[in-house]
């Protein structure tokens, strides 16, 4: 069995888990364009987004 010999998982930073969010095609378009410009991943801008928005929202949990 060969083909994913020495290919691991990246290391999270800090603690994360991962999600699925299903959301409109130009919000997908917008979250790349804004990830491109930032050199960032696609999950980190959407991540940092939601987080900032549950802060604004005052939940405690961002």
């Amino acid at each position: 069995m060969t083909g994913n010999r020495g290919r691991r998982r990246p290391q999270w930073r800090g603690e994360r888990k991962a999600i699925l969010i299903r959301v409109p095609l130009p919000v997908a378009d917008e979250l790349t364009a804004v990830a491109q410009e930032s050199s960032e991943s696609v999950s980190d801008v959407a991540g940092r987004l939601i987080s900032a928005a549950l802060a604004a929202r005052g939940t405690g949990l961002a």
